[in-house]
């Protein structure tokens, strides 16, 4: 039995591979010591990084969460990624697995649908207090 080797591809997934070849392995290489350089110039930089929460830290884990309307202090995209961050999922609509929808200014169509299906609604305040209240 032959041992199968991984590299990432650019979507950023792995991929089984038979054999890396000598060029590729450099390729690799040179891309993570660039990465480390690039790690290096940000904290130079003053830039804090802050680690990712364990997944028993992840307080959202298993809830789903679907933004509607203009939220005020968050973008759409970082919304969702400080629930990703802990371990939510953020979809584009409304079904009966949703946990939550949070409902900014002129929310639509989405807000009659989560009262439908009986989704708990939030505003951008709580959404806030939920995460920022998490570890």
């Amino acid at each position: 039995m032959s041992a199968t080797n991984f590299i990432k591809n650019p979507s950023g997934r792995f991929k089984p591979v038979k054999k890396l070849s000598t060029s590729d392995a450099r390729e690799q290489a040179e891309a993570l010591r660039e990465g480390i350089r690039y790690h290096d110039r940000l904290l130079e930089a003053g830039v804090q990084v802050t680690p990712m929460p364990k997944r028993d830290e992840q307080p959202l884990a298993g809830k789903t969460f679907v933004l509607t309307g203009a939220l005020e202090s968050l973008t759409r995209d970082q919304a969702k990624d400080r629930i990703e961050v802990l371990g939510g999922r953020a979809t584009s609509s409304v079904s009966g697995e949703t946990d939550y929808l949070v409902a900014g200014a002129d929310p639509g169509s989405k807000l009659d649908r989560a009262r439908e299906e009986g989704v708990e609604i939030l505003d951008e305040d709580a959404l806030l207090k939920m995460i920022d209240s998490s570890p």
